[in-house]
């Protein structure tokens, strides 16, 4: 049976076509690996990672992944690009909680403006006298699995400002200082804070301020120190399925 003529002329185009978008799929999506002892000029290999956060910042490219093996490291997570909702930009520990991020000299560890979809996943946070995350018009962008402790004194040590569509899943807060708010989402839309816990701030660990259609869902909100969660002129939240004990009712608003 022969290849009409017709077809015959378009086969050899289209399954070149094919192979392109093939290899243009799997050439998006790449892994690297960053070590405390690696080096910027390795190609980010097990064998030869990266070192710094600032060389992934500037080399990743959306679907790609940054995996941290375990050990303390400075500097800030802030990319040069965006990734895209089915192909985010992913900095991850490689084993939860064992790879630390510390910031710089008065830079909270994650800090960006007008970068979507961004995942920031498995690290503790702990940057001592610096907040944790200040992000601006980010959408997108979730932070899962992370144990973040010692705020310092910082008023805002989580803060996010016209962002939409953030994600706080299955985290610890613990900023361990009496002063100020800890997680505080301002004008955030479509926010969803699920399977976290809230504790150990004076003022207020969890605000929401002019957020609308928000989820916050199966979290513990446990603050001995003051108020639990503070929620302010914002519309349609959904609360469910929350813990809610041992606040200190200061200025009679403990919930």
């Amino acid at each position: 049976m022969h290849t009409p003529v017709f077809w015959s002329r378009f086969a050899r185009p289209l399954r070149l076509l094919i192979i392109g978008v093939v290899l243009m799929s799997s050439a998006k999506a790449a892994e690297y690996h960053l070590s405390p002892q690696g080096d910027d000029a390795n190609p980010g290999t097990p064998s030869a990672p990266w070192r710094t956060i600032e060389k992934a910042n500037k080399d990743l490219r959306p679907g790609d992944t940054a995996l941290f093996l375990p050990g303390e490291y400075s500097g800030t997570i802030c990319p040069a690009n965006s990734g895209s909702e089915d192909a985010p930009i992913t900095y991850r520990s490689r084993d939860r909680y064992n790879a630390v991020l510390v910031g710089s000299a008065g830079i909270p560890p994650v800090k960006m403006s007008d970068r979507d979809h961004i995942a920031i996943d498995g690290f503790r946070f702990d940057p001592g006298t610096e907040g944790w995350v200040d992000v601006e018009r980010c959408n997108g962008l979730e932070i899962r699995n992370c144990d973040m402790v010692n705020g310092g004194t910082h008023y805002l040590v989580l803060h996010a400002v016209d962002c939409e569509s953030i994600r706080l899943i299955d985290c610890q807060f613990r900023k361990n200082h009496f002063r100020g708010d800890m997680v505080h989402l301002d004008r955030c839309d479509r926010a969803v804070i699920e399977g976290c816990s809230f504790s150990h701030v004076g003022h207020g660990p969890f605000v929401l301020r002019s957020c609308n259609y928000a989820v916050v869902r199966s979290n513990l909100f446990h603050n001995p120190w003051g108020r639990n969660q503070v929620i302010w002129t914002s519309g349609r939240v959904l609360f469910e399925s929350n813990v809610v004990t041992e606040a200190l009712d200061s200025a009679y608003s403990a919930t």
